[in-house]
């Protein structure tokens, strides 16, 4: 068998070179053999991520330094003390901070300091297999090639699906890959320079086994970034902007953000520019076509980061609500002292102590006595903590639930649990009193942590709770005094009214006790003045209170279609190199196929061709035409053709034999022999061929060659072009001169054949009384027909000079069925205008091309099919021009009805109107045109109505808001607001206020009449 589905000669895949442009070879991806194994090959890294593109981790990313770059720059140090550096490191956080990329970082950060270091990444479970023991070999075969290739980095992502906690009732497959893994990182055999990385945001599903000095040696958490990380951040996608925004609104961001993490914060920079593409050219939304844009000119300002942070919930949100956030600014005139009071309180019970590192600690001078200063402070960060413990409490609706959202983003860095009912109680697979003991061991862990209680008052009336008040109180008791644990508990009743045990939780210390007051009356003249300024605000002033003009858009031009990328030096070089494997490839199959032939069909491998005669010198040209012709083609010359790569393709091949066969017709009917023999043999080998160049290259190989052979001629643009030979009579003679210049008077630059110019000028003057335009052409195409590889002249004969190399001339019209291999697809020639000189009455020379004018959408076919002879060959264009296809001989015009031969005319009145000639030479081919821009439309000025806002009637409402409320507590002051607000809007586009204080007035009465209503009906329910 010599061909397989895409396979070569030794069952290699074969490569297509020319589709690396195209994104990867068609079979990309097939594995076989030694390569379906594992993983094991290192990752390519990428070189432009290192630590700067990190942000708010410079504690993580110094001691990643010491594990991977302290051991390879200074190993004496480590031989000093005979210890093993840390080399195996866990990443657990939220998702979305920073975790791969911390990884891919140190990757690309250590590579680059002088000596490669090799990265492998593993994704989850994705060495698992059905096999028993295949995935406990894809590990072995993993750490035995990062050991080969040390140092390196194994990184294992989403590490909890591949080594889960063993328990009884898990299968014993899963024990087993665990059981494996955790002897590869730390068993009897020493692992060498190879540093494991693990990251999950479930670290408790990760085996405790693996979470030990040995095998994970530290543990690195990840959490939500604070303030200045943040700020980081932002610093860092945003520093290639130009211009860049604002260091004032990125600090401003950077408070607004509280929850993102370090994608959310990219998505963010990310839809902000996108909104800025939308605000500057919309034009691009409503087309598919691509236009003329200036990115230049597209600027980001924050309006678009607000309209992006609208529409983009954070990671951490999508599942749990986020309960942090800022105190509400119009509610801080109401709440602002309370809060600074709770913050004086919270420095108190837990003192901001930032703890330096060891390398900003090295900076500076310590004596002696510096241990125990150490421990001195040591103690004094211990024991000025003891239980801290906070309540808010008041009256119900006094913003004690705004004052611990604060109280909860105040407290940035701190990890915060919450013990609210939907937390205890929502999962119905695990108890109440489990997940308590679940969020008190997690505070444990991350210290400072806090513990959030948002309505405390509830559960002393729920008796589901009872159980959990006496488990998270014996909690509680198992605490250190010194633990930075804070216990954070709202309250939305007086503190008395809590029960004895809840009460316990806070000790006697009334420190720990913060009671909200009502506000007075500066509070509330403070939190209704924007309330008053709106009503006195003109409808000018309001966003989307006046209709808006439509805005005017530009028409921006279709931009030219895009270059496609230029291969690298390189990917030439390698395609060179496949394209000359191919070739050898080619000749691997299409050499058996013709020593086949060669055997079987031996009278083929000599021409046969008739033995050549000598030329008549004084023959005419329209008998060497009519000679039979025959290509100049055996099996033999074939074989020569093959081995010196003038064969690219398998149809090349193939239309070779197809001219041996049109040979043997050809002699066939010159001889006027009844044997059939040689024909039907040679029809039985043309099969023959076929049948075996199918067999040898199969339809993907074919494409490969094809696409080889259009590679080959953008490399060499001569090959495949048809070689110029000249006529017999042309190899004697010289050329003759041009008729233009001869008529125009000017002295021949050659000698030319005044017999020749003489039958021309005779034939053109009486074949237009003789013949009219319809009959001409069909009496130029009687008898036989020649090929229309060459040129077609006026008086029938033939011009060779287009006939392809290596195949001679025939007059028979079995030419049409005989492909040409080397003729390659037909380009029509560019226009050509020739203008002799004009002086008095001349005969206008102008040569066009019929097929720029009339075939430019249906080219001839490629090489695979013989080209026909066209019919439109020798037409003329409105009875003036000889529509020769490469024939420059000029053609008199036809004469007038008066019988005069000589007609005075001028160039410019032959050429057609609707003929392009070339574009202009000051116009570049696919340049946009500028389009102009229409005049500005001048748009007359609006006149607005005079603005009548009534100021008794505006400080009545002042009045009504101000010296009334005083018994009202802040959420129904925030409610009667927001009422008053949703007047003003509705009414904001009237010049005239007076009917909106009616309305707000009319409300305000309403509000104070249905809180009368309500007390009453509590005091009836009291009584």
């Amino acid at each position: 068998m010599l061909g397989g589905a895409s396979a070569g000669p030794f069952g290699a895949p074969l490569l297509d070179p020319g589709s690396f442009a195209a994104g990867g070879p068609s079979n990309m991806g097939k594995m076989s053999g030694a390569t379906n194994l594992a993983d094991t090959d290192p990752l390519g890294v990428q070189t432009n991520i290192d630590f700067s593109h990190v942000g708010g981790m410079e504690n993580h990313i110094q001691q990643l330094k010491e594990m991977v770059s302290l051991p390879l720059l200074y190993p004496e140090v480590f031989q000093r003390f005979q210890v093993t550096p840390p080399r195996g490191v866990l990443f657990h956080g939220p998702p979305g901070t920073g975790k791969t990329l911390l990884a891919r970082a140190l990757a690309a950060s250590c590579s680059s300091e002088g000596q490669k270091i090799s990265f492998f990444m593993r994704k989850g479970a994705d060495c698992l297999s059905k096999w028993v023991g295949e995935a406990e070999r894809q590990l072995r075969l993993l750490f035995e090639e990062a050991k080969n290739c040390q140092p390196s980095i194994i990184f294992f992502d989403e590490i909890d699906g591949l080594a889960p906690v063993r328990s009884s009732k898990q299968e014993q497959i899963h024990a087993s890959i665990v059981s494996t893994l955790l002897s590869l990182m730390d068993g009897m055999d020493g692992r060498g320079q190879v540093v494991i990385i693990g990251a999950t945001n479930r670290p408790d599903a990760v085996d405790p086994a693996l979470r030990r000095p040995g095998r994970f040696d530290r543990e690195f958490y990840f959490p939500l970034p604070n303030r200045e990380a943040r700020l980081s951040i932002l610093n860092i996608h945003t520093r290639d902007w130009n211009p860049p925004p604002s260091e004032e609104f990125k600090s401003e961001l950077a408070d607004l953000t509280k929850g993102y993490g370090g994608a959310d914060l990219r998505a963010l920079c990310t839809e902000a520019a996108l909104n800025a593409v939308q605000r500057k050219y919309p034009q691009i939304y409503k087309t598919s076509d691509r236009l003329v844009i200036d990115p230049q000119s597209i600027d980001v300002v924050p309006r678009d980061f607000t309209i992006a942070q609208k529409h983009l919930v954070p990671s951490t949100s999508r599942s749990t609500a986020n309960i942090a956030s800022p105190l509400p600014s119009h509610l801080k005139p109401l709440l602002e002292r309370s809060f600074e009071q709770v913050k004086g309180l919270l420095d108190k019970m837990l003192p901001n102590v930032k703890k330096p590192n060891m390398l900003e600690e090295a900076e500076y001078e310590n004596d002696d006595s510096g241990f125990e200063k150490e421990k001195t402070m040591q103690t004094f960060e211990t024991l000025r903590i003891f239980r801290p413990r906070l309540v808010v409490c008041g009256s119900k609706g006094a913003g004690q639930q705004h004052i611990g959202a604060a109280i909860l983003h105040h407290l940035e860095g701190y990890h915060i649990q919450s013990l609210d009912l939907a937390n205890l109680i929502g999962d119905s697979t695990t108890s109440a009193d489990a997940r308590c003991v679940q969020i008190f061991t997690e505070a444990k862990r991350h210290k400072p942590s806090l513990l959030y209680i948002p309505s405390l008052h509830h559960w002393q009336s729920s008796p589901i709770l009872e159980s959990v008040t006496r488990t998270v109180t014996s909690l509680l008791d198992e605490l250190k005094a010194s633990d930075p644990i804070l216990l954070l508990a709202i309250v939305d009743c007086p503190f008395k009214d809590l029960s004895k045990d809840i009460k316990s939780w806070f000790g006697v210390n009334r420190s720990n006790r913060v009671t909200l007051p009502s506000p007075d009356e500066a509070q509330r003249t403070e939190f209704f003045a924007d309330t008053i300024a709106n009503i006195r605000r003109p409808p000018t002033e309001f966003p989307d209170a006046l209709p808006r003009k439509k805005r005017v858009l530009d028409v921006l031009p279709k931009a030219p279609p895009r270059e496609p990328r230029k291969p690298t030096e390189s990917e030439l070089q390698s395609q060179l190199a496949q394209d000359q494997k191919l070739i050898e490839y080619l000749k691997f199959r299409l050499g058996p196929v013709l020593a086949e032939l060669k055997k079987k069909h031996k009278r083929f491998t000599k021409p046969i061709n008739p033995p050549p005669q000598q030329p008549d010198p004084q023959a005419d040209e329209d008998e060497i035409s009519k000679a039979p012709k025959y290509y100049d083609v055996d099996l033999e010359k074939m074989h020569y053709k093959l081995y010196y790569n003038e064969y690219l393709t398998s149809q090349q091949f193939v239309a070779d034999v197809q001219k041996i066969v049109f040979n043997a017709e050809q002699e066939h009917q010159r001889s006027l022999s009844v044997d059939h023999e040689t024909v039907v043999k040679a029809q039985a080998m043309l099969t023959h061929t076929r049948v075996m160049v199918e067999q040898a290259c199969d339809h993907q190989f074919d494409i490969d060659c094809h696409r080889m052979y259009e590679r080959m001629k953008l490399r060499n643009p001569l090959l495949g072009q048809p070689k110029k030979r000249a006529t017999p009579k042309e190899k004697n003679q010289p050329l003759p001169e041009r008729q233009s210049g001869r008529v125009c008077g000017l002295e021949p630059e050659i000698p030319y054949d005044p017999l020749f110019s003489d039958r021309g000028v005779k034939r053109m003057i009486s074949g237009c009384d003789a013949h009219t335009d319809h009959e001409r052409p069909i009496k130029r195409n009687k008898g036989h027909q020649p090929s229309s590889s060459g040129s077609v002249k006026d008086d029938g004969a033939v011009d060779e000079n287009h006939q392809t190399d290596g195949a001679i001339q025939e007059s028979s019209a079995h030419v049409a069925d005989v492909p040409d291999s080397t003729t390659p697809d037909y380009e029509p020639e560019p226009l050509k205008v020739m203008e002799p000189h004009l002086s008095g009455t001349i005969h206008s020379a102008v040569t066009l091309s019929l097929t720029n004018l009339f075939n430019v959408d249906n080219p001839q076919p490629n090489g695979l099919t013989h080209p026909q002879t066209s019919s439109t060959q020798g037409k003329t264009l409105n009875g003036d021009w000889n529509m020769q296809n490469g024939d420059t001989e000029p053609v008199s015009p036809q004469p007038q009805p008066n019988g005069n031969a000589d007609v005075e005319m001028n160039a410019s009145d032959q050429i057609p109107q609707h003929v392009n000639l070339g574009p202009d030479k000051d116009d570049p081919v696919g340049a946009p045109r500028p389009v102009e821009p229409p005049p500005p439309a001048i748009i007359p000025p609006i006149i607005y109505p005079d603005f009548v806002c009534p100021e008794q009637s505006v400080q009545a409402i002042h009045s009504e808001l101000v010296y009334k409320t005083g018994r009202l507590s802040i959420d129904q002051l925030e409610e009667l607001r927001a009422g008053c607000w949703n007047l003003i809007w509705n009414f904001r586009a009237d010049f005239n206020r007076s009917l909106m204080i009616a309305e707000c007035l009319s409300f305000i009465h309403q509000y104070f009449a249905d809180i009368l209503d309500d007390q009453e009906l509590q005091n009836i329910d009291d009584q």
